[in-house]
């Protein structure tokens, strides 16, 4: 973890107007259109490149600039609403300047780089019974031993996230660990894979649970009474990973796209919830388990943290969490066990960087149905920076087992391991920097490039083979702003002395802008 006794060198004498709203999706309406007029002049500070610009500002003047010095303006929208892009502040005009075109995003091909194409996990809501009041009934317990067979409800149409007919097939124990049990369709010549993703749950799980805590050890037999599910699940306190084709592509493709799901329905007793299996359970598909394991394994970790999530948040504390947020905590379980574990990049969270680097501008902290692997890119990179930058286990433990959620949790958890207020507006222009900043710099500036305890360093400037960095917008190109999300623009390279930007005259009150100068 970093100092962040960092000075911001304000471009404005009047006072900001720093705009809040609860936690609600919606448009950008509810904040008002600010004119500039105002012009503000600073000196340029090597130690401290990064200003604030006032929604009354209209022309900024940075004096000592250094010749070759990178100019970028970047626009964060702290709140849950989208800023449209005929509102977002952009640079009209400017001088003492060489302007640079945008890179443009068709002319960026990762190829093989992209290793998430078609990969998803999915979390399953519960699905009450409608005379759930009196109707919980009890299973009967079964031997724990290689070779049991037992009947399990498991969905047959899962496709992009959708989740439709459930139906019990027979599974067998095929593996048994000290925490866990591994169930298969069958266990013919695949006893070796269940038992290593046994023996990797085993190693695994204590960690996890330090980290995130603790998931329910009980089943719900009715919406207030929970009960030990020693006594009331057929396989007591163990976790059962249930291996099987979802979604029938292995067989029909020889591939697969649903790498696995969890879902809270298998805590309630059966007659409560529909498709329940009355116990821990998480769904893990064959085609990862028998040719790509060590994505089946980062898999199980970010379900298994979807399992406790459940009960951190929804049983103990009462909230229920934003997609993007369970999401991003699942995917920095799979970041803090990959080194552990003995995971690739290729296998892990980190694949989705590339979609990141290039298309971040489209997703801010939401998920978007449309661009649901955009989705996942956006909540990882914004959770890995965070773990780096803020601590590491210190600040994904206050996230996972704090009473809030979303970007007040985040917010909290932040504060808490600094040890002081900090808003949204502070931390999305530091996540802004780390997307900007790289190499030697006087500045001490944010990154996603270092070490945080099991967290790896990553460098957003070597991502694929064909390595560019963030893609940056051209100054004068407008682009709507997503929730919680950014846009960045280079605007081109000082010719050295003064700098003026002149900002467009009127724009959203819920956008922050800054000018950073690289």
């Amino acid at each position: 973890m970093r100092n962040f006794a960092r000075a911001f060198a304000l471009l404005a004498s009047s006072s900001l107007l720093l705009a809040s709203c609860s936690e609600i999706d919606g448009q950008d309406d509810g904040f008002s259109v600010v004119s500039a007029t105002e012009t503000s002049s600073v000196s340029f500070n090597s130690a401290h490149p990064v200003f604030q610009v006032s929604p009354t500002t209209r022309t900024v003047v940075i004096d000592g600039v250094e010749q070759g010095a990178r100019v970028f303006v970047a626009r964060v929208n702290p709140t849950s609403y989208a800023v449209s892009a005929d509102t977002a502040r952009f640079v009209e005009s400017s001088s003492g300047i060489a302007r640079k075109s945008a890179r443009s995003v068709s002319g960026v091909s990762f190829g093989e780089e992209i290793f998430d194409d078609g990969i998803y996990s999915v979390t399953v809501d519960a699905e009450f019974e409608p005379s759930r009041a009196a109707a919980a009934s009890v299973s009967g317990k079964i031997s724990v031993s290689e070779g049991v067979s037992r009947g399990i409800v498991v969905d047959h149409a899962i496709s992009n996230g959708s989740v439709s007919d459930f139906y019990a097939e027979n599974f067998v124990i095929s593996a048994v660990g000290e925490n866990c049990i591994v169930w298969m369709k069958s266990t013919s010549g695949a006893v070796y894979r269940a038992r290593a993703i046994a023996e990797k749950f085993d190693a695994m799980c204590g960690f996890i649970r330090e980290s995130f805590g603790d998931e329910c050890d009980g089943i719900f037999m009715s919406a207030g009474s929970c009960v030990p599910a020693g006594g009331i699940s057929a396989t007591g306190t163990f976790v059962n990973i249930v291996v099987y084709d979802i979604g029938g592509d292995y067989v029909s493709t020889g591939s697969g796209s649903i790498a696995g799901y969890f879902s809270s329905k298998d805590f309630y007793a059966e007659g409560i919830a529909k498709n329940t299996n009355a116990g821990k359970y998480i769904y893990i598909d064959e085609y990862f388990v028998m040719s790509r394991f060590e994505l089946a394994v980062s898999t199980l970790a970010h379900e298994f943290q979807h399992m406790i999530h459940f009960y951190q948040k929804t049983v103990l504390r009462g909230v229920k969490s934003e997609l993007w947020f369970n999401e991003m905590l699942s995917m920095l379980c799979e970041d803090l066990i990959q080194d552990k574990m003995g995971i690739s990049d290729s296998n892990s969270p980190k694949n989705r960087l590339p979609r990141f680097i290039r298309d971040y501008s489209d997703c801010g902290l939401e998920f978007r149905s449309e661009l649901t692997l955009l989705s996942y890119s956006a909540s990882y990179a914004f959770g890995a920076w965070l773990a780096r930058e803020f601590g590491g286990i210190a600040v994904i433990g206050e996230m996972a087992k704090n009473a809030m959620t979303g970007m007040k949790s985040v917010t909290a958890a932040v504060g808490t391991v600094l040890g002081r207020d900090v808003s949204a507006e502070w931390i999305l222009c530091q996540y802004a920097q780390a997307c900007v900043f790289n190499g030697e710099m006087e500045y001490d500036y944010p990154t996603f490039n270092q070490h945080e305890g099991a967290l790896s360093a990553i460098d957003l400037w070597k991502v694929g083979s064909r390595p560019t960095g963030p893609l940056f917008l051209g100054a004068s190109d407008r682009h709507e702003i997503r929730p919680f999300g950014m846009t960045i623009s280079e605007v081109g390279v000082a010719e050295g002395g003064s700098v003026l930007l002149s900002l467009n005259s009127e724009g959203s009150s819920a956008q922050e802008v800054f000018v950073f100068v690289k």
